[in-house]
């Protein structure tokens, strides 16, 4: 992982040497665009039977709004996202199933700073992003011949964090634009904690890590 961090981070270098874009490039005015993909971990009791911190894949989570002014934008991101858990464990004498699923939201803030404004842009970013999740399912465990029990849970997860990161920008055209964000977050994160979640019980966790694809995608600039 240290050494995808050294790449990606110092990938901003390599467009030092490109020539410039002329001016077709506007440096004001607003983006509208897609966010195709993103590969970043989450920090909560996500299901039943997993507690860990896990770094997911999002597939076309959500959309993106800039507005730059000359160098400098500030920006807003609104990512959904829906999945379905289909868990199998076992034990020793044990045997788990998890059926559920997940709906999320993530919204961002930021404000962004161009370093060079050339075909390929390399910037920096700060993000102050909220995250919240309910998971819903069904929690079975069985003993050696027969169910043992069966359980119905509901868990509401938030996250509070910030993030610095960089990022390139790809001019495909006067009004296309490939971007592309890695970043470093620091938060915590709020959750019911799904094995006691009959008491409702709350606990929390400061987490920090690294986001390798925080986004990806397209924006066409207006």
């Amino acid at each position: 992982m240290k050494y995808i961090f050294s790449i990606l981070f110092f990938i901003p270098i390599l467009a030092l040497g490109q020539t410039s874009f002329g001016n077709k490039i506007k440096s004001n005015g607003y983006e509208i665009g897609l966010n195709l993909y993103s590969y970043t971990p989450r920090h909560y009791y996500e299901t039943y039977t997993s507690n860990s911190s896990k770094y997911k894949s999002n597939f076309i989570p959500g959309i993106v709004i800039k507005k730059y002014f000359n160098k400098n934008a500030l920006s807003l991101s609104i990512n959904y996202g829906y999945r379905n858990i289909n868990i199998l464990d076992s034990g020793h004498y044990h045997f788990y199933k998890d059926n559920g699923k997940v709906n999320s939201i993530d919204l961002k803030l930021g404000y962004e700073r161009v370093l060079i404004q050339k075909r390929i842009e390399p910037y920096v970013f700060g993000d102050l992003n909220f995250y919240y999740s309910k998971s819903n399912g069904t929690f079975t465990s069985y003993g050696c011949f027969t169910q043992i029990y069966d359980k119905k849970y509901e868990d509401k997860n938030r996250e509070y964090s910030f993030h610095l990161g960089t990022g390139l920008r790809f001019h495909i055209s006067k009004k296309i634009v490939f971007f592309y964000e890695f970043s470093y977050q620091i938060g915590i994160a709020y959750s019911n904690d799904p094995i006691e979640s009959e008491y409702n019980l709350k606990n929390h966790r400061r987490f920090k890590g690294i986001n390798p694809i925080q986004s990806c995608g397209f924006n066409y600039c207006l």
